[in-house]
């Protein structure tokens, strides 16, 4: 079982043209969470706070309207939309920090982003970690980092080429996806990926850990053996 933590910090910062002075901010503003295993899903802020960034910036401000995320809408800065720094992690062994950043505020369409920033402040790599929305609460993309800082990508992928509505909808075939990243010198790097068979997602599959449901690998990986199993010469 897994050691869960769950975060509710946030700050508020307005009038910033930029990620460099938004970050940077940030450092001040937020305590470093400990890197022991972490878990992003469920923790939106009680309250949405706006930050701007430029249109030069690297954060995609895409919020998807279908469980395909081929649609989307863009958020603004004009209240409930805007992005919020919502949790800041020191990456290991480097002068690094991993910010979340969630955007959708409110509304009920939502995600969040993880992005690596370096010792001055510059926005070196992101990676989209979840894609939710809601109320209820229910979600396609979720991420947790382990006590390796391994950051797991869990995704659900509908099969049907017609878009389906994340608040009508009944049932849908699907496949979920697990990718595993390792951050390297300021960017994110794929180390693994493990696809699951098909089967049938309802509601209910959506609003729980992606990673707790009862998928199977396509690819079964083999386990190795345990000392007292290996034979000896």
């Amino acid at each position: 079982m897994k050691k869960i933590i769950l975060v509710t910090i946030t700050f508020f910062i307005c009038n910033l043209s930029n990620a460099q002075a938004l970050f940077k901010a940030a450092s001040d503003l937020l305590t470093p969470m400990p890197a022991p295993t972490y878990k992003l899903y469920e923790t939106r802020p009680g309250m949405v706070h706006s930050i701007e960034l430029s249109d030069n910036d690297r954060i995609p401000l895409e919020l998807y309207t279908n469980l395909q995320c081929t649609e989307f809408i863009l958020a603004d800065y004009s209240g409930h939309l805007c992005p919020t720094v919502n949790l800041m992690m020191q990456i290991p062994n480097s002068n690094q920090r991993l910010f979340a950043v969630e955007i959708g505020g409110l509304s009920e369409y939502a995600k969040t982003v993880l992005v690596i920033v370096n010792g001055s402040g510059y926005v070196t790599d992101v990676l989209e970690a979840e894609v939710f929305w809601g109320p209820p609460k229910m979600s396609v993309k979720q991420t947790y980092i382990d006590e390796n800082f391994n950051v797991i990508v869990h995704t659900i992928h509908p099969l049907s080429s017609d878009s389906i509505s994340p608040f009508i909808f009944s049932s849908f075939q699907g496949q979920r996806e697990d990718i595993c990243y390792r951050i390297v010198n300021g960017k994110f790097i794929e180390t693994d990926k493990t696809t699951y068979r098909t089967r049938t997602f309802r509601q209910n599959d959506l609003t729980r850990n992606l990673w707790e449901g009862p998928d199977i690998p396509l690819l079964q990986k083999p386990t190795p053996p345990r000392q007292s199993e290996i034979p000896e010469r």
